[in-house]
């Protein structure tokens, strides 16, 4: 019950996050370390277990090639939105095949988000500058050009700027 009651998850991942200790005691370290009890269970419920699942694997956390504190790192890394929730997943298969540091992968995979609001919006005008004939249609009514926008700047970014980011720049410059 401390599952539903203290850390508010649906009643069917409480029971499977349940099932056995080790799944449990695993799951009550990664809340611990990353503060997010609800992340935590959706990363082992979604990711971990699709990896599991994937490699034929039967779930057991006892030869997992990282530690729940890597884990833990990769929720934090989302949470503060030095990585997206996309690029979570990619790191955590990199843990799951390969072992290692989550922000070593981060850092070698270059999939840390570029938070520099400099940077940022020198992107974000390039790509109004370029796409002129976007703007003005955007200017006239055509508000879903705006995913476009986001997209662009995005590529320009070769994925690596903030989306939450570019979306307030360009709110801001449109």
């Amino acid at each position: 019950m401390k599952y539903v009651n203290e850390y508010k998850l649906q009643p069917d991942d409480a029971r499977i996050l349940s099932a056995s200790r080790e799944l449990s005691d695993f799951y009550e370290e990664l809340v611990k370390l990353s503060g997010d009890a609800k992340k935590s269970c959706s990363y082992i419920t979604t990711i971990l277990f699709t990896l599991f699942d994937a490699h034929g694997e039967a779930i057991s956390f006892e030869w997992l090639k990282f530690g729940v504190e890597e884990f833990a790192r990769v929720i934090t890394l989302v949470n503060k939105d030095e990585i997206s929730s996309t690029n979570a997943k990619i790191v955590v298969e990199e843990l799951f095949l390969n072992g290692g540091t989550t922000d070593a992968i981060v850092d070698v995979k270059k999939l840390r988000q570029v938070s520099d609001t400099g940077a940022l919006k020198a992107i974000a005008e390039k790509v109004l500058t370029d796409n002129p004939g976007q703007v003005a249609e955007y200017k006239s009514g055509k508000e879903n050009l705006f995913g476009f926008f986001v997209g662009q700047c995005m590529k320009a970014s070769a994925g690596q700027g903030n989306p939450k980011m570019f979306t307030e720049i360009l709110k801001g410059l449109l």
